[in-house]
């Protein structure tokens, strides 16, 4: 990193060409007062455009200490009208051997000689103050302002973080040395940097992804943001420093879990809509302001825009910081709704809103309706009716078989796989989906007439998931049969 740099112009021996030096000091060892201090000599056309090609000999110096170096072109070199040409450069290690108020002064120059191109010499020269005992900016003060609208007026200390709500505006009063003015005020929280070139920094934790970073300070006996804040200055002066004059208030946003939540149609001719929801907030008060929640909703055709208007949803519990709404028929002020048409599928958006004006949504769908039970569901009224563990509540068939759904949650499922000639491996897709993996399957060989062989076959299952199985089937002497067979195939487990 530079902390100085210079340009010096000199002369050549040709009039239509140009010299100049650039001197950089860059970051030094302070303790040892050592600065690297970087020569670069550059050719230039000041009016027209030409070429040069050929040899010379360059020699750096930097106070005491010269280094020379040979160059040589052996092709064309281009240098346009106004351009420079970087001829080479040199590194030095220089030593500061005054004091803070009068730091060494060095002498740097460049000379070329004995080229064999026009012009055939140059030189430049100039002298810099090295800047390697330069002290850096201290800190003297650090103000904060509370510029979020829902944290003010709530009894919060100027110094109080609060994460994701809070919008500072820090002012950073500091001291300079030798002159130097500071280009840039930094405070670092975490992985997260706010940077000003003036000494008021906005900190705003309210961006997205921003999470502020905290640690408990002993000292203080609380938990504390962790601030860095860092001050640069144009002489290269760097400073740093731990800020604990703070104080972290604990916050969480709130959050809808979206795999414990879910909407059901109520019945296929209805149009009505059950609905469960879970949900966390912050269960705790920052300032004097106790925080609560609120949970909207609105629906709409998957086919079409989503609409802008939410309704309240009014029976939500609230238990520590878990938020519950358990079976309820969604309604609009008090009516529930009835136009959630079978024929098409919907899309159901859910809001939680705390105190603080922060929100969480999920989207839910709800599927084109099933019409297998839709008569039975929708035209019987079940609430004064008592069904037992084993009575059936669902049945029914498709291309992959039968289903048979008991309200104990049992299902049973069977029907017929084909197998062709050659062939040991089939996938049979269950008619209806399991709830999980924890599912008996069985096959049955049936008789194929001219093959006396075929009450050999055995039958066994390989992958099984909630929707298939893999059935494997061979002769007794593990061999594949070598005619087509059909078998009879059986799966019981849960749907619920």
């Amino acid at each position: 990193m530079a902390i100085q740099t210079r340009t010096f112009n000199g002369s050549t021996g040709n009039s239509n060409w140009s010299w100049k030096i650039i001197v950089t000091e860059e970051i030094g060892d302070i303790i040892n007062k050592t600065s690297p201090v970087k020569v670069e000599a550059y050719l230039g056309r000041p009016s027209s455009a030409s070429y040069f090609r050929g040899s010379a000999t360059i020699t750096y110096r930097a106070g005491s200490q010269t280094y020379t170096q040979n160059f040589n072109a052996s092709s064309q070199i281009n240098v346009p009208a106004g351009g420079w040409y970087k001829m080479g450069e040199h590194t030095f290690s220089v030593s500061n051997t005054g004091s803070s108020s009068n730091p060494t002064s060095i002498s740097v120059s460049t000379n070329m000689s004995g080229a064999s191109f026009s012009p055939n010499t140059a030189s430049a020269s100039g002298s810099i103050t090295l800047a390697v005992l330069h002290e850096a900016p201290t800190l003297n003060s650090v103000s904060f302002v509370e510029n979020s609208s829902v944290l003010q007026n709530i009894g919060l200390s100027p110094n109080d973080f609060v994460p994701y709500l809070s919008n500072k505006m820090a002012t950073i009063e500091a001291t300079t040395y030798d002159g130097a003015t500071i280009t840039q005020y930094r405070i670092i929280n975490g992985t997260t940097s706010f940077t000003s070139s003036t000494s008021s920094v906005n900190l705003d934790f309210t961006a997205a992804g921003i999470e502020m970073a905290y640690y408990y300070e002993t000292s203080v006996s609380r938990e504390i943001p962790q601030l860095i804040i860092e001050l640069t200055d144009d002489k290269g002066g760097i400073s740093s420093y731990n800020y604990t004059n703070t104080t972290y208030v604990m916050y969480a946003k709130p959050n809808l879990v979206q795999t414990s939540s879910s909407v059901k149609r109520n019945g296929q001719l209805s149009g009505k809509v059950i609905m469960n929801l879970v949900g966390t907030h912050y269960n705790g008060t920052i300032g004097n302001q106790t925080n609560s929640v609120s949970l909207s909703y609105k629906y709409w055709k998957t086919s079409e825009v989503e609409p802008d208007t939410y309704y309240p949803i009014s029976n939500a519990t609230t238990i520590g910081s878990v938020v519950r709404v358990e079976d309820w028929e969604v309604s609009k002020n008090g009516t529930a709704i009835t136009d959630v048409d079978s024929n098409y599928a919907y899309y159901f958006k859910v809001k939680m809103v705390d105190y603080f004006l922060e929100e969480s949504h999920i989207i839910l769908n709800v599927p084109v309706g099933e019409y297998i039970r839709a008569l039975l569901k929708d035209r019987v009224d079940f609430k004064r009716i008592t069904i037992g563990l084993n009575d059936i509540v669902e049945s029914g068939n498709n291309a992959n078989g039968y289903y048979i759904k008991y309200y104990d949650g049992t299902m049973i499922c069977y029907g017929f796989v084909s197998f062709s000639a050659n062939s040991n491996t089939e996938t049979w897709t269950f008619p209806k989906t399991f709830i999980d993996t924890n599912i008996f399957v069985s096959g049955t060989p049936m008789y194929v007439a001219g093959k006396s062989n075929s009450a050999n076959i055995i039958v066994t299952t390989s992958t099984i998931s909630t929707t298939s199985v893999v059935l494997i089937n061979w002769f007794a002497g593990e061999t594949t049969p070598n005619y087509a067979r059909d078998i009879r195939v059986f799966a019981i487990g849960r749907w619920k």
